[in-house]
């Protein structure tokens, strides 16, 4: 795979996820991993299997459909706790998990995912070989702390620069003395 086909892939199912998470009723995918990620005869990506899906308009009840709805190599370490609620960064860290998984061939924290992640049990998968701003991508996708994890939206920002991080573009402000 070029840097380019990893971007395209970035690009289009972070896209997907940005529609889901942004316009309402949110949707969280609950179970963003490589098998429910589909490339077409034009190597177009989709998401599809929203079968744990949950949306966040009205009472959704609990967060899963039974104890351990979803696949636990991409469930975030938040989804472990106790009463977890459904949040769009368990989906980012899923996405990490799916594109760590898709370029080294191996889920970051073993089969038990964020479970390993929270309980420190197992290191991260190395990415060492990967370009630095897909490893670094990956490495944000897979914080610890949700409020750490890029956005859907600045994760296809991420792909139309080809960069991660994303420099700041702040406008300088000049305040000029009267």
């Amino acid at each position: 795979q070029s840097v380019d086909d990893i971007w395209k892939f970035v690009s289009e199912v972070a896209s997907g996820l940005n529609r889901l998470h942004s316009n309402p009723p949110q949707i969280i995918h609950q179970d963003i991993k490589p098998a429910n990620i589909l490339i077409d005869n034009n190597g177009n990506f989709t998401i599809t299997d929203f079968g744990i899906s949950s949306k966040t308009s009205g009472t959704h009840g609990s967060y899963y459909d039974e104890l351990n709805s979803g696949t636990l190599a991409y469930m975030a370490p938040e989804r472990f706790d106790q009463d977890p609620k459904p949040i769009p960064e368990s989906d980012i860290w899923a996405f990490g998990a799916t594109l760590c998984e898709i370029l080294t061939g191996q889920v970051p924290f073993g089969e038990d995912g964020g479970s390993n992640q929270r309980d420190n049990k197992v290191p991260m998968t190395s990415l060492s070989t990967l370009p630095s701003s897909i490893s670094n991508l990956i490495r944000a996708c897979l914080q610890k702390d949700p409020k750490k994890r890029p956005t859907a939206g600045q994760i296809m920002e991420a792909a139309r620069i080809k960069r991660f991080p994303i420099k700041s573009k702040k406008p300088l402000v000049f305040i000029l003395a009267g």
